[in-house]
Formats: C-alpha cells, sequence, structure tokens
C-alpha cells in the first residue's frame, strides 16, 4: 500500500490555487494555502488515505507529484481543527455538491467519528445519514434517517431528516414509501416541498405529464429566492425530458442561472445538449469542469462524436478510472459505465457497472444507462428485467422508448 508520510512534504505549485504532495529534501516555507496544510498535515493523511488517487509504485523519484490538493481541500483540512463539528460537517458536505470531489466526504466521515456528539445529536446523526447516503450506503443512511422522523421533538430536525429520506427511497425505486412519508409534509407548512414530492412520484409511476402541469404551475407562484427553487426546476427539468416535453433546458438553465454552482443542473442541461448534438453548448458547459466526473465524460462523448478518438482527456479518464478500479471504489460506476459505453466502446463491461450501478440506484439516468448498455451488450435477460421493472412501476420515460 501507498502511504504518506511526513517525509513526503508539501510545496505549493506554480499553478495558482493548488499544491502538490511532493518528497522534497529541504522543502520551503511560504504564506498561504501551504502554510495551512502544515497544520493539517496529519488530517489529511487521515482522509484522503482512502479516497485521493494516488497510484501504486515501489519507489517514487523526488520529484513526483503524489497528489495535488486544492485551496479548498487545504480549508477544509484546517477546519478540521474547529470545535463546531455541525458547521464543519455541513461546510464539507457542500463542498463535495459543488465540487463532486469524494475526499469532503472522507473529511467528513472522520469529523463525525472522532465527534463525541455524533451519536446524540439528532442534527449531526442526520448529516451523517447524509453522507452514507453520498458513499452510497443507503441501508445505513435509511436507518438513521427513520429513528429521527419517528422520535425528533424538533420540527427543523424532523423536516430535514423526512426530506432526505423521501429522496432516498425516490432514489433507490421505493415510490409507495416515498409516497407514504410525502403524505406527513403538511400542506400549509410545507406546500413547495410537498408538490415536488408528488410531481416526482406521480411522474414515476405512470403520469410525468401530469406531474410536469401540477408542479409546474405550483412553480409559478414561487419566488427565485426560496431555499427549494433550483430543486424544483430541476425536478420539472427531468420530468419534462421524460415526458419527451421541450422545456428541460429552459429550467435546468433556470436553476444554474439561481445558483451556478449546481452540478446536477450543469450535468443535465449539459446532457441534453449532448444529445441534441449542441457540442459547443457542452464545450461551454463543461470546459472547467475536468474534475467533475460527470462533466469531463461528457465532454469526451462530445469529443468522440465529432470524430475525435484520442484526446488529452479520454487518456486522463482512463486513468482516472483505472485508479477507482484499482481502489474497488463504487461511486464511480455510472460514470465509468457511461464512459465504458460512450468513449472507449465496451459495451460488455459498461453493461457489468451499469447492472450494479442500478441495484442500487434507480433514477431514469441510471435505467436509461442501463437499458442502452444491455441493448449494446446484447443482453436480452438485463433488457427484459429492466423493462419488467418499469412496467411493475407503471413508469414511462421517452428516451427509453426511442432506445427500445
Amino acid at each position: 500500500m501507498t502511504r504518506l508520510t511526513t517525509k513526503r512534504l508539501i510545496r505549493c505549485s506554480d499553478k495558482p490555487g493548488t499544491q502538490s504532495v511532493r518528497r522534497l529534501r529541504t522543502p520551503p516555507l511560504s504564506a498561504g494555502p501551504c502554510k495551512t496544510l502544515l497544520f493539517g498535515l496529519f488530517s489529511i493523511m487521515l482522509a484522503v488515505s482512502a479516497q485521493a488517487s494516488i497510484p501504486a509504485a515501489e519507489s517514487y523519484d523526488d520529484t513526483d507529484v503524489l497528489l495535488t490538493i486544492t485551496d479548498t481541500m487545504a480549508a477544509a483540512s484546517y477546519n478540521t481543527f474547529e470545535d463546531d463539528v455541525e458547521s464543519r460537517v455541513r461546510e464539507l458536505i457542500t463542498l463535495h455538491r459543488e465540487t463532486d470531489d469524494p475526499r469532503f466526504l472522507g473529511y467528513a466521515k472522520s469529523a463525525l467519528q472522532n465527534s463525541e456528539e455524533s451519536g446524540t445529536s439528532e442534527d449531526l446523526i442526520v448529516l451523517s445519514a447524509i453522507v452514507d447516503q453520498s458513499l452510497h450506503d443507503f441501508d445505513s443512511a435509511r436507518t438513521k434517517l427513520r429513528d429521527i422522523v419517528a422520535s425528533s421533538e424538533s420540527k427543523a430536525t424532523y423536516l430535514q431528516a423526512l426530506t432526505v429520506l423521501i429522496n432516498l427511497e425516490i432514489v433507490s425505486g421505493r415510490y409507495e414509501k416515498a409516497g407514504q412519508l410525502c403524505a406527513q409534509l403538511s400542506e400549509t407548512d410545507h406546500p413547495y416541498i410537498r408538490a415536488n414530492c408528488q410531481a416526482q412520484i406521480k411522474a414515476l409511476t405512470g403520469d410525468p405529464e401530469l406531474g410536469y402541469q401540477t408542479l409546474s404551475s405550483r412553480a409559478q407562484r414561487m419566488p427565485a429566492t426560496h431555499p427549494y427553487a433550483v430543486f424544483i426546476q430541476n425536478t420539472l427539468g427531468d420530468i419534462a425530458s421524460q415526458a419527451g416535453l421541450p422545456d428541460a433546458p429552459t429550467h435546468y438553465s433556470r436553476a444554474l442561472a439561481i445558483d451556478p454552482t449546481d452540478l446536477y443542473a450543469r450535468t443535465a442541461l449539459a446532457d441534453w445538449h449532448l444529445e441534441s448534438g449542441n457540442f459547443d453548448r457542452v464545450e461551454s458547459l463543461t470546459r472547467q469542469y475536468d474534475d467533475v466526473d460527470r462533466l469531463a465524460v461528457l465532454r469526451a462523448i462530445a469529443q468522440k462524436r465529432q470524430g475525435l478518438t484520442q484526446t488529452n482527456l479520454m487518456e486522463t479518464l482512463k486513468q482516472r478510472f483505472d485508479e477507482a478500479a484499482w481502489r474497488d471504489s463504487s461511486l464511480h460506476s455510472r460514470d465509468l459505465a457511461r464512459y465504458l459505453l460512450d468513449v472507449s466502446d465496451a459495451p460488455q463491461a459498461a453493461l457489468t457497472f451499469a447492472y450494479n450501478n442500478w441495484a442500487d440506484q434507480k433514477e431514469l439516468i441510471d435505467t436509461r444507462l442501463l437499458i442502452r448498455a444491455a441493448k449494446a451488450a446484447s443482453d436480452e435477460a438485463i433488457t427484459e428485467e429492466v423493462t419488467a421493472w418499469m412496467e411493475n412501476q407503471g413508469q414511462h420515460d421517452h428516451q427509453i422508448k426511442d432506445v427500445l
């Protein structure tokens, strides 16, 4: 196993905004993030060791870069010395959502495990469940959230746990359970959350057009500053895409206008333009996001569809996914399957990862990917299994219909 030791010290790189872990004999000390990293070095060793993409080797040259660390990561490691665990974990979860970097989940997991309050504070238990869900430990997240929903006397904590649990059940394809939980939301106190939940379930169980019309009508009365505005615009985009309506990119664009850091909207919009052949728009939406797997994969697919067969980005993704496979990381299964199917032309390998991913995650994007991989690999058994599941849910999808 490759290990970071105190002999592998920190030096600021020449590139603004990044630092690199290098083996140096006489490392210079400088102001800024590298100085911060000196204090957070041991935290980085603990949190990054399980997540970082460090290639295995017997030895390293003195100038070999083992790990590139961003300013944001440096700040996160420094923040592990703060006393307010809840604020720190919330910040790390936000950073993960904004960067898609799983190392922030490692930092958050470590902070929760090291906190004496994590087993008793309801808010920390909910945050722990969010981290578990992001790490695809759905059973652990579900157990924690159910306990809070059943016992919490705090309205705010109860609402957060309930909304996260609803989302978890929808992602898992457990629509009946999600509907029962949705019914617990008050129309008076939480009209937008309830409407969003009802529209999602309606769309996924038989009537996307009605789900879209109902939620769209409610969203027209919703201020852009509402905390659920981005979420609802993304839901409208997803349902419009499912129903084959032309409004999907409009909703994703509105979500991005409200919050330019929202990776879900950026990915969905780039994917829509990819399938529409608008490669210039794919480029503009993904150009600065090569470190985000899902966006980098979309950009690589656009390059492939424009006749390019070997680019620096494609080679970078290959190395990145090879390292993820070496670590046996399941966090990359969806993106790896998409890369194998649409960039590497390896449908059988893509099918393996897509099927393993679908066992836990049954969002439309996962189902679409699995059916495309099954069709490309000529696996009729899996195609029939997935379509039978969809029929049992009453689920209809315009994009899957085109594939079948």
